[in-house]
C-alpha cells in the first residue's frame, strides 16, 4: 500500500508506503506514466526502497524534491500513473499499483 500526495501547483510528489511478500529483495521502485491501467510507461519519479527485517518486505518513499512536470501532473490527475516495485526475479516490476485521485 502507498499514499501518494501531489501538489498540483508545483508538481511536488511525496510517497510513503509499505510492501510485503515479494519473491526477493526489492531492487528499485518508481512512479511510471502516462499509461492506461494495463499498459506500461516510462519512469516519471524514482523512489527509495528500504528493506525490512524480512527482505521480502519494507518501505517505499520519495526522494526529497521529487517533482512531476505539467504533463506528469496531468497524467497523475487523470489516473494514468502507477507505482511499480522491482525485484531481481521480476526486473520489469513484481508488484504494481495504479495511482488514483481521491
Amino acid at each position: 500500500t502507498a499514499t501518494v500526495t501531489l501538489n498540483t501547483v508545483t508538481g511536488a510528489v511525496t510517497v510513503t508506503g509499505t510492501y510485503t511478500g515479494l519473491t526477493g529483495a526489492a531492487t528499485m521502485a518508481h512512479i511510471h506514466g502516462p499509461a492506461l491501467p494495463t499498459a506500461t510507461a516510462a519512469v516519471l519519479v524514482t523512489l527509495v526502497v528500504t528493506p525490512g527485517t524480512d527482505v521480502t518486505g519494507g518501505t517505499i518513499s520519495s526522494l526529497s524534491g521529487a517533482m512531476l512536470d505539467s504533463a506528469g501532473v496531468t497524467a497523475m490527475l487523470g489516473g494514468m500513473t502507477y507505482l511499480n516495485v522491482h525485484t531481481a526475479a521480476h526486473t520489469a516490476g513484481e508488484i504494481r499499483g495504479n495511482i488514483n485521485a481521491q
